[in-house]
């Protein structure tokens, strides 16, 4: 009798049925060979350089509302800027830095101009050239040590904002790119403030729209 040896697609479903988070070593073409399958199983799949990690993309209800309202609100008012070449990404679009050779999946994704990819061959590629980048800070996006992710997404030559959104309370963190290497951090606690991006805003009480009734 022979017995088959189980794929690594079984072997990581098998794992994410026992725990939270499974990783294991792998090279960044590897990560690329595996996303898209994983990611249909509903898994996210990032890595860190070294490591993939996946665990289950079991986002919570707040969680996804708070990412619809931000591209919704981000894509009406870039619509009324007229910056018909900026184009708005939601959850689980592949962000690669090249500098830190780490992929990480952005919840909110703002593009300007055409995309560049990380090249693959008949794959889902990754985003080699975000302008803006938004979280929502979970504990599911704090698996790969989100210090780590932060300082890699600093990297990115293209990005001129990043947002981290609290998904339980309202409060923001704004950090905009006034030099190759140096950020300016507003932070902003409340429903009454007002989001700078670009050179518009978004109102706190609009991102957070229904979240907490």
């Amino acid at each position: 009798m022979v017995v088959q040896s189980k794929t690594l697609k079984e072997v990581i479903l098998e794992e994410l049925g026992k725990q939270a988070e499974y990783r294991f070593s792998a090279s960044a073409v590897e990560y690329f060979a595996l996303i898209e399958d994983l990611e249909a199983n509903e898994i996210t799949v990032e890595f860190n350089g070294k490591e993939i990690i996946t665990y289950m993309s079991q986002a919570t209800e707040i969680h996804e509302l708070l990412v619809g309202n931000l591209v919704g609100n981000l894509y009406i008012q870039l619509l009324k800027k007229g910056y018909e070449d900026f184009r708005v990404y939601g959850s689980n679009r592949p962000v690669y830095a090249t500098e830190c050779q780490k992929a990480f999946n952005a919840d909110v994704l703002v593009v300007k101009g055409a995309t560049e990819l990380y090249p693959r061959e008949k794959q889902v590629a990754a985003t080699l050239n975000p302008r803006i980048v938004i979280e929502v800070l979970s504990n599911s996006n704090e698996g790969i040590g989100f210090l780590e992710k932060l300082n890699c997404y600093k990297k990115i030559e293209s990005l001129k904002q990043i947002l981290l959104v609290n998904q339980y309370e309202p409060k923001v963190s704004s950090y905009i790119r006034i030099d190759e290497n140096e950020w300016l951090n507003h932070e902003y606690d409340g429903l009454d403030k007002n989001i700078k991006i670009e050179d518009f805003t978004l109102s706190a009480n609009d991102i957070y729209r229904n979240a907490f009734d």
